[in-house]
């Protein structure tokens, strides 16, 4: 079912310190079962919980889970009342909820059917820093296609600590440069006119990596995480390293319940796609039925404790890389008059038919060494225009220039 996919594709992006119960549940059937999405963690914010249900229609995302009652505790007996802000989604107030490192918190949930759920307390930890984030050169082979590229590898340094289980995130973001930036229009009396400023020719692009990297220091052995490798991006099949890069690496300190469930969750290969890949498939929640106890639940109420590290990266800074120049992969394309005399072309009865049908930029007017127009360059709305690319306009809140 999607929202099967779906949770485990949040768990995955939520680098999360969850207290997980050791109890067990295997699942005969997915329709109806309680979906659980929460995070809370050190940060000054407010936080969302996400409540559902599984269904049985593929086209269904999310089944909200409405009208709940929703609270938080600690292990003071204070409660924290959470609003629905949207169908399914319930947010707790950031002035009367701040969480303090060493307290335990427990997620508490009645529906509109008084069915009661309530989580594990889980301790929130004391996060451990981040005393590095560095990349180099490397190849790597593609898993799936097994071709072999080059590109930069990502790795992290920690404080030392022992017997320490830790799980990372990292978001990406980028500035990227559309190689045929729209400067000219044809008016209908056949002139060229440059357009000022030039629109949509510098964007940004962002990616949150769903990967699960988890990591235990070992009292008996080393006692930090020094070279720890995060990721790998190659170099020449992306626009990431093109002008200027962002990672935003966020470091979790976990406990060994949830270090072995994300263990659990790699053994299923989710990469395939599929939560229950491995048969029969148990689900491990920390969140339960206090009336039922075998009432099988998707999820678990997730406290996390973070360091966070960003760390940019210019085109100046991989000169020395060795890599060899890259091609845009945008190819123009001509239209020559000449070539459709039927249709009697010229520069703008060309332009407003290439470039009026939405399908094609214009780039320049194409000459003959004597000076006159025989045909006009085009090119791709996304080699024209970064926003059709998938960019947005604004640079991301934090970003800095050099």
């Amino acid at each position: 079912m999607k929202i099967l996919y779906y949770f485990a594709f949040c768990l995955l992006i939520l680098s999360t310190n969850a207290c997980l119960d050791p109890a067990e549940a295997t699942i005969g059937t997915y329709a109806d079962l309680l979906v659980v999405d929460g995070l809370i963690t050190n940060n000054n914010e407010s936080f969302t919980i996400k409540i559902g249900r599984t269904s049985n229609d593929t086209n269904q995302d999310f089944k909200p889970e409405v009208k709940c009652e929703v609270s938080i505790t600690d292990d003071l007996k204070n409660e924290f009342f959470l609003t629905e802000k949207e169908p399914g989604l319930y947010s707790t107030d950031q002035n009367t909820f701040v969480t303090q490192i060493g307290r335990r918190y427990q997620l508490h949930i009645r529906t509109s059917s008084g069915k009661i759920y309530q989580s594990d307390a889980c301790l929130l930890n004391e996060p451990l820093d981040i005393t590095d984030v560095y990349y180099q050169k490397e190849k790597d082979v593609d898993s799936e296609s097994g071709q072999e590229s080059e590109g930069l590898a990502f790795y992290v340094n920690t404080a030392p600590r022992a017997d320490c289980y830790l799980r990372w995130s990292y978001k990406e973001d980028w500035k990227f440069i559309v190689p045929y930036p729209v400067r000219y229009y044809v008016s209908p009396d056949k002139q060229l006119h440059p357009i000022e400023p030039v629109v949509n020719e510098v964007c940004w692009r962002a990616n949150v990596f769903n990967n699960i990297n988890i990591h235990y220091i070992n009292t008996q052995g080393s006692t930090s995480a020094d070279g720890k490798k995060l990721y790998f991006k190659s170099y020449y099949d992306t626009d990431r390293f093109e002008f200027r890069y962002s990672v935003l690496v966020r470091q979790y300190t976990i406990n060994k319940e949830e270090y072995n469930f994300w263990n659990k969750i790699k053994d299923t290969n989710y990469d395939s796609g599929n939560l229950f890949g491995n048969q029969p498939y148990s689900i491990v929640s920390n969140i339960h039925n206090i009336n039922d106890k075998g009432e099988p639940i998707l999820g678990f109420f997730q406290v996390a404790s973070f360091r966070e590290k960003r760390i940019y990266i210019n085109q100046d800074d991989l000169k020395n890389y060795g890599f060899k120049p890259k091609q845009s992969g945008c190819s123009p394309y001509e239209v020559l008059f000449e070539t459709n005399p039927y249709l009697n072309l010229d520069i703008y009865s060309s332009y407003k038919l290439y470039v009026g049908s939405g399908n094609y930029s214009f780039i320049y007017p194409l000459y003959t060494p004597q000076g006159a127009i025989f045909g006009i360059k085009l090119t791709s709305l996304e080699c024209a225009d970064c926003v059709k690319a998938g960019g947005v306009l604004n640079a991301p809140s934090f970003w800095v220039e050099e």
